[in-house]
């Protein structure tokens, strides 16, 4: 169970009142996720919208946009929301939202986007603080900076690769949210790298700059742990 789940308001219907205000008066994991405005939704690495989710037959359930049905996980005693989408095509489409208070009891909302193609992946990590007028994105000052070099035994910048792969970066940062626990997982991904060692035709100087990208590789994954006095995660 979460440390912090103690904190959290049992789940509430406030009628008479907007969503978004709803949200801040202290609601569910899923009340928050009702509330949350679609555009955040938007984008490559979402799916356009909020899914729906209901409660039928003792279990949550909700629909793709091509009308299959998906159980979603929700779990209202620690927080945490998480939708997975496989599609029809191929492909996959993640939302996971996990909620993290502070000492002063003030709510954050981390929201976590993914999408695949069945070749590359893309996503999209903010946390919003639940305001008396909505959600308020903080994640520049709450969230840190997670560098390439954490992730490297030497750091080194690797211009070849940034000019080969101009079109998309080499590498990204994927986050994981925490079911239990309130550390976040970031995961280190470098599928363009991948797929270019997977071709048989060799091409030099780039071929050579993704393996020692490769073997410079200190570690997979870092976390990132909540700190509850200061409202904002640390790296471990």
């Amino acid at each position: 169970m979460k440390r912090l789940a103690r904190w959290i308001l049992p789940a509430m219907l406030l009628t008479g009142i907007c969503a978004g205000i709803a949200a801040a008066q202290g609601g569910s994991i899923l009340d928050y996720y009702r509330a949350l405005p679609g555009e955040l939704f938007a984008g490559p690495s979402g799916t356009g919208y909020r899914y729906t989710i209901d409660f039928t037959k003792g279990k949550y359930v909700t629909k793709s946009d091509a009308g299959y049905e998906i159980h979603p996980v929700v779990d209202l005693r620690n927080g945490y929301i998480s939708i997975t989408d496989n599609g029809t095509g191929g492909g996959s489409i993640l939302q996971e939202i996990a909620l993290f208070i502070d000492r002063r009891r003030r709510h954050y909302l981390a929201v976590n986007l993914s999408s695949h193609d069945g070749i590359t992946m893309e996503a999209r990590f903010d946390i919003y603080r639940v305001d008396s007028g909505g959600f308020v994105k903080v994640t520049d000052s709450v969230l840190p900076k997670v560098a390439l070099a954490r992730f490297l035994k030497t750091p080194e910048d690797y211009p070849t690769l940034r000019k080969y792969f101009s079109g998309r970066p080499f590498y990204s940062v994927i986050y994981t949210l925490p079911r239990i626990g309130t550390t976040v997982k970031a995961t280190l991904a470098y599928d363009q790298v991948q797929m270019h060692l997977a071709q048989p035709d060799d091409r030099g100087e780039l071929t050579a700059q993704c393996r020692r990208f490769i073997a410079n590789i200190k570690t997979g994954s870092l976390n990132l742990a909540w700190d509850m006095d200061r409202g904002r995660f640390t790296i471990k």
